[in-house]
């Protein structure tokens, strides 16, 4: 099939905004940008719009594999294009039969391209390893043990060692269970609240002692959803002394606080928490210096159920992922996070992460792009694609809506269809 896009904008693959005549797409490849083309295609006006590459996102979590191709169109709608599934479904994908039944769930060249991260340990109970030459073998692109720490520092020794051996980037949600007993940011709020807090070290000190077992084993780490200002500086200084280390930060906290939380709405509820306003500056700082590699959405579609409840005891996660692009313009519109550090991060940093290439829009290509609408409109609960409606962004007025996404060179999504 053939496309002809119109009269409108792209980001190049310097990351700069080019005006163009013409971008035709044929048999999934850009064939040519502004180069004299005959023949029938399929033409789509992009005057006043932006051509982005599509996007790699680093985190999703859902529980049910029966969601999963439905999560994977969300990620379309949401202009990602391709989407690590962390291993925490039920059942946990610790065995290449479990790997095998999560491809069964996906429908190609409906989505976006599921990357499967493979479990750590068995049933992800911090204890026995899992065996990583297999889930290597069925598609896994990195091992995680979610949100579940480990058993001992023998056991993530072991895990780090072996992870090693079989060349596989391990991602760790840092954290000290022992210290992580609260419901948002140990401060004054949760205080005035009177809910119980999440100090920061409950999460630097996991970090400090990851990046020792990295630098001992050699194994490229990857801390997930990295939420306060210690954090940042820990992974600053790792990075200087040339240690395997690259981080990400939840697209949440970029963009909320734990001011967030004083309406005790439940979309707030998070982990790791929304924590303080220079916490949240730091961590935008963090993106803008290259410290962290990546932006990730932290999808984490809940229901109505799940989050009906009181505020510590609601299920955790915010549904983000069809709504990046409406975070990163409100980022981009205070001049924060610009538009084009904030796609490179969820771009060709996060690609990088997984040893991936970027996306890119230029001739002989394969069509991996999204095209973006900065028309304003309220978000209604009719307009999310995805199993969670738990999403802050409900009723508010929004930019950055995705109109169509390419994926591996095939229309996967369409506003107007």
């Amino acid at each position: 099939m053939k496309f002809k896009l119109t009269g409108g904008t792209y980001l190049n693959s310097e990351g700069e905004k080019t005006p163009f005549e013409t971008i035709v797409v044929e048999d999934g490849l850009i064939r040519s940008i502004d180069q004299p083309d005959g023949g029938e295609a399929n033409t789509i006006n992009c005057k006043g719009k932006l051509v982005v590459p599509t996007l790699t996102d680093l985190g999703m979590v859902v529980s049910s594999l029966n969601v999963i191709d439905l999560e994977l169109k969300a990620a379309a709608a949401g202009g990602v294009g391709r989407v690590c599934l962390m291993p925490n479904t039920s059942p946990v994908n610790d065995v290449p039969a479990i790997s095998k039944l999560i491809e069964q769930q996906v429908t190609p060249f409906t989505g976006a391209e599921l990357i499967m991260i493979g479990a750590m340990t068995k049933s992800l109970e911090g204890k026995l390893l899992s065996e990583y030459a297999e889930l290597k073998d069925s598609g896994c692109k990195a091992l995680s043990n979610g949100f579940t720490t480990m058993d001992t520092l023998a056991i993530s020794k072991r895990c780090f060692d072996y992870a090693y051996t079989y060349d596989l980037t391990i991602f760790m949600h840092p954290m000290v269970r022992s210290l992580y007993q609260g419901s948002m940011h140990s401060g004054a709020i949760s205080t005035r609240m009177g809910l119980k807090g999440i100090p920061n070290i409950a999460e630097t000190v996991a970090i400090a002692q990851l990046i020792m077992l990295a630098e001992a084993s050699g194994v490229r780490l990857h801390l997930s959803n990295l939420s306060c200002e210690d954090s940042v500086n820990l992974v600053r200084e790792a990075k200087k002394k040339g240690t395997r280390i690259t981080a990400d930060v939840a697209i949440a906290n970029l963009c909320y606080t734990d001011e967030a939380v004083l309406g005790f709405n439940n979309n707030f509820h998070t982990i790791p928490p929304l924590r303080s306003e220079r916490d949240r500056k730091a961590l935008i700082e963090g993106v803008i210096d290259g410290t962290i590699d990546a932006i990730t959405s932290a999808h984490e579609p809940r229901s109505v159920s799940a989050k009906n409840a009181p505020f510590a005891e609601s299920a955790t996660g915010i549904s983000t992922i069809e709504h990046v692009f409406h975070y990163a313009m409100k980022l981009d519109s205070a001049g924060e996070l610009a538009l084009e550090v904030f796609i490179k991060a969820m771009n060709e940093r996060s690609s990088a992460v997984l040893g991936l290439q970027a996306n890119q829009i230029m001739p002989g290509q394969k069509a991996n792009f999204s095209i973006l609408n900065f028309d304003e409109r309220t978000l209604d609960e009719s307009d999310i694609h995805s199993s969670g409606k738990n999403t802050p962004l409900l009723g508010e007025q929004v930019t950055g809506t995705i109109e169509h996404t390419f994926v591996s060179g095939a229309l996967v999504y369409s506003a107007s269809s």
